[in-house]
């Protein structure tokens, strides 16, 4: 975002009215660190293309594994006696490590002595991110830590509905988890299951050490991700297609 290098200053009015005008007011300027930098990316690729049957089929491979330091980040946690909110700057590194493959066909053959034309070609490619430094010793699930996936989703495991007042009765406190304004819950409702047998249903100390009842259930990354298309022309028509789509992610519905 624009201007995170700068301690700027945020200007506004009042919600009050005083000698008949709102006096403008303007806050403390926010925190910004030391240094700022450009971010550094390092990458190792192997590759290989081959061509075979005349031109007709092509095959590309690439391997890579990159290395991002000094990444342009959110600040590390800080305790709330830090007074301000916690700067974005170069606080992490990050290894992303990938593939990507490619095959081409392409081909004519004489339709009433004229050529027809035609090629399919396709990519498949995949790719996954870890934060390998960042000042998390405690490993505090809500930000950054190494050996954090990026995209990874913490959640708690359901086990089905209540079927019945005593199996409401007879399960782990999950008043943690408030439904209502009540918080009681009733038969039909979402029963979360207890996955460090404490008989109660929380997050514990929210670190990876001590994350409560919950797991990683998901990633939000993009994985598998793929596109063709295809393509042919015939006594000067033409006509092309192209397909583009995901294989695998996790969206988590907020």
């Amino acid at each position: 975002a624009p201007y995170r290098f700068l301690e700027t200053m945020a200007v506004g009015k009042t919600g009050v009215i005083l000698g008949g005008v709102q006096p403008g007011y303007t806050s403390m300027p926010t925190v910004i660190p030391d240094g700022l930098t450009w971010e550094k990316a390092t990458t190792l690729d192997v590759g290989a293309d081959i061509v075979l049957l005349n031109n007709r089929l092509s095959i590309s491979y690439d391997w890579y594994n990159r290395e991002t330091t000094d990444m342009f980040t959110a600040g590390p946690p800080l305790p709330n006696v830090f007074g301000a909110t916690v700067p974005y700057g170069n606080y992490a590194d990050l290894e992303t490590k990938g593939w990507e493959l490619s095959l081409s066909w392409r081909d004519q053959f004489n339709v009433n002595d004229k050529p027809f034309r035609y090629s399919i070609s396709g990519s498949l490619w995949d790719s996954r991110a870890h934060i390998t430094k960042f000042n998390n010793p405690t490993k505090i699930i809500s930000s950054h830590y190494v050996g954090k996936e990026l995209g990874e989703i913490w959640g708690f495991e359901t086990l089905g509905l209540f079927t019945s007042e005593e199996d409401v009765a007879g399960h782990a406190d999950q008043s943690y988890l408030r439904n209502s304004n009540s918080n009681k819950w009733l038969p039909g409702d979402l029963k979360f299951a207890d996955l460090n047998d404490d008989d109660v249903i929380d997050q514990g100390s929210n670190t990876v050490e001590d994350p409560g009842d919950r797991r990683i259930i998901g990633n939000s990354s993009p994985r598998y991700q793929f596109g063709f298309t295809l393509a042919a022309n015939w006594n000067g028509f033409g006509v092309s297609a192209f397909f583009q789509g995901i294989g695998k992610r996790d969206w988590y519905f907020a």
